[in-house]
Order: structure tokens, then sequence, then C-alpha cells
């Protein structure tokens, strides 16, 4: 599996692109369609940072996309899991 998204959650987007940015990132500002403006890096490897501000209701703090190799046995679609501790759920 590759972590190929990475989404950080932030009452404080101005501060947290400062902490990344202070780290190297160049980052770039971006709004989809409607949504909430918030800020994108790519990393090295072609992964992609995002500092994004919570919205209401808040979504928690940390998002992770992942990709699985083509012909990997694993069931396609969205799992939510809130609490680590659990099974997920879809």
């Amino acid at each position: 599996m590759i972590n190929d998204l990475i989404v950080l959650c932030t009452g404080r987007l101005d501060g947290c692109r400062d902490f990344c940015s202070g780290l190297g990132l160049t980052l770039v500002r971006e709004q989809h369609g409607s949504g909430l403006e918030r800020y994108a890096a790519t990393l090295a490897h072609g992964a992609v940072l995002e500092p994004y501000p919570t919205g209401r209701p808040a979504t928690g703090r940390l998002r992770l996309g992942l990709t699985t190799p083509a012909g990997a046995d694993v069931t396609q679609g969205c799992r939510f899991w809130p609490n680590p501790t659990t099974a997920p759920s879809s």
C-alpha cells in the first residue's frame, strides 16, 4: 500500500502553512469548486500533504489516502475508522 495523501485538519491554517513552509515544503493555495480554501504540497515521492481548515462539523484531525497495487486482493471503497481499537466500518 502506498500513502498518497495526508490531510492535516487544523483550526490554525495559516500557522500550519507557516510551519510546513519552515520545513522546506512549497505550499500552493487551492480550492475545488465551492469547497474550502486550503494549501497543498507535493512531497518528493509524489504524495500530497494538505493542511486543511476544520469544517463544521469537524471531520477529525488526520485523513490518509492509500493506493494499492493493481491486482491486489482488496475490496475497493472508502473506509471510516474513527477508533483504531475497533474494526473499520464501510
